[in-house]
Formats: structure tokens, sequence, C-alpha cells
């Protein structure tokens, strides 16, 4: 008799392995009649989508600063004058050889620039800083 002892652990198994998870919903072949019709699964509700939140707009990019290192000099002889740009440091003018592309501009060899507060500036006869050529942009198409 010790083989009837636990002939009753593999029904109880079976029906275990056959039924649905907890949260699942049979499929029409596990809960079929025994007329061979398949019983009817109760839908599964659906769930309401989720509106989709608007994109973050992206922050502007802070400016940047405009690059001084055109404009520095300690002494005179740092400077030179530019058709473009006006009054420019030569060392940042000869690493930067396209920058004075220009036909109408400040005058070459006519202007005299001169180091001032740490910063090249083109200066009239009468010594005073000439506005229009002195720190100009760089135009967009550069």
């Amino acid at each position: 008799m010790p083989r009837l002892r636990h002939w009753w652990l593999g029904p109880v198994l079976l029906s275990l392995a056959c039924t649905p998870s907890r949260g699942e919903h049979a499929t029409p072949s596990v809960g079929a009649k025994q007329g061979g019709e398949a019983s009817q699964a109760p839908e599964t509700p659906k769930t309401p989508e989720t509106p989709k939140t608007p994109e973050t707009p992206k922050t502007p990019e802070t400016p940047k600063a405009p690059d001084e290192s055109q404009w520095i000099c300690e002494r005179d002889e740092d400077c030179t004058q530019t058709c473009a740009l006006g009054a420019v440091n030569a060392g940042w003018l000869e690493a930067n050889p396209n920058a004075d592309d220009c036909d109408d501009g400040c005058y070459w060899n006519h202007d005299r620039v001169r180091c001032r507060d740490g910063g090249c500036v083109t200066v009239d006869a009468e010594g005073n800083i000439d506005r229009t050529c002195t720190r100009r942009p760089r135009s967009s198409d550069d």
C-alpha cells in the first residue's frame, strides 16, 4: 500500500499547473465546457492612455562672450590695422589671416593704431579713439 499513500498529489499538482496565475485571465481553451464550447473569458479592461506630456522647451544657450583675444595688447607694436575689423592684435591676425576679407572698411595704412587700456584701438589725428574702426564686429558670414 505504500504506492497509494500519495495518490491524491498527482491530480492536485495537475490542477495547479492548468489554472491561470493570480491576475491572469483564463484563455478559452482552459475554461472549455464539456459540450465543446469555449467559455468566454472576461475582457481585460483597457487602461486609459496617459496623455502625452508636452516636451519641455529647450533652454536657450547663454550667449558666448566675445573673443577678446583679437584686441588684447600690451604696447602699440602689438596692434595692427585691418580693413574689416579695424585695430586688432597683430599676432591674432597672423593666426587668423582670413579674418580681414573686406573691400570697404577701415584704412590700412592711413589710420593709426594704439594700445589703450590693454586693447587695440584706432585713433584719429587728434589722438581720439575712432569708434568706427575700433572693436568692429566680425561679419556674420565669417
